[in-house]
């Protein structure tokens, strides 16, 4: 089966948000079409509350899903289907906008907040579903430990061990992977869906290629996937899905037509 390899290495940028919030942003929509049906993603990291506490008041999505799976800390949340809850620390919230949804999500002070936050395309049949709002407390996700390596299932399925909730549309996946050193994690993927990692801590060798903390990777198409991690422990996420064959919102130019690569997978 055909190895993946890196295509492409995010640094990511210093962005504000929201109502102050500073974050890295990787990628959005301007530059999202090589990522579909991904289109945006950012990274919260610091332990200064200052620097996030000020949060994501109410606002609008419509037409897409957007996770936030976090790391350390807490964010309490609200919507206007009337739920009220928090996300914790390893555990994750995927909100469906679908036809349309208003929610906020506010940061509370914590020692350290790390958090990951992906918006990802809904089919167009689907953009005008009634929106939806999953909960995944960190207790409820599974946990693969073998040879060094941790994988939790927040989403898809992993060694024939399902995540807790299928959330969404896009049929996701994502794994949270922590590598002790000089462990090896070999995997093999759906060969056409899109597939990105980042590294929060450490640094790993993303199919013979080096990749530090701090950085985001795009894959080529493949089904296998090797990462060895380098001299200390590390981590990063994993997601995947498949590419949306039409036009994502704010992306029609990028997606007007659709070419059959030489590895069978539409580009």
């Amino acid at each position: 089966m055909k190895s993946r390899r890196i295509k492409r290495i995010f640094s990511g940028t210093e962005f504000s948000a929201g109502a102050g919030v500073r974050l890295i942003r990787y990628f959005d929509e301007s530059g999202a079409g090589e990522m579909n049906p991904f289109l945006l993603f950012e990274v919260i990291d610091s332990d200064n509350p200052e620097d996030y506490v000020r949060g994501f008041p109410w606002h609008q999505h419509k037409g897409m899903e957007e996770v936030t799976y976090l790391l350390e800390g807490r964010i309490e949340y609200s919507d206007s289907m009337g739920n009220d809850g928090r996300i914790e620390g390893g555990g994750c919230r995927w909100t469906v906008a679908g036809s349309g949804i208003m929610h906020r999500e506010m940061p509370q002070p914590s020692p350290r907040m790390r958090a990951a936050r992906l918006w990802i395309s809904m089919p167009a049949r689907k953009k005008t579903a009634p929106p939806a709002d999953c909960e995944i407390w960190p207790e409820m996700i599974p946990v693969i430990e073998k040879l060094g390596v941790k994988v939790s299932v927040v989403s898809g399925e992993y060694n024939e061990v399902r995540a807790p909730r299928r959330c969404g549309h896009a049929r996701t996946t994502c794994y949270d992977v922590e590598m002790d050193s000089g462990a090896r994690w070999e995997i093999y993927t759906p060969p056409c869906e899109t597939l990105f990692v980042h590294v929060f801590s450490g640094v790993v060798s993303v199919c013979g290629r080096r990749c530090a903390a701090g950085r985001a990777a795009l894959l080529s198409a493949g089904g296998k996937l090797e990462v060895v991690a380098g001299k200390g422990p590390a981590r990063f996420i994993l997601f995947s899905a498949s590419p949306l064959k039409e036009a994502a919102a704010r992306d029609e130019e990028l997606r007007r037509s659709f070419a059959q690569s030489d590895d069978g997978c539409f580009v």
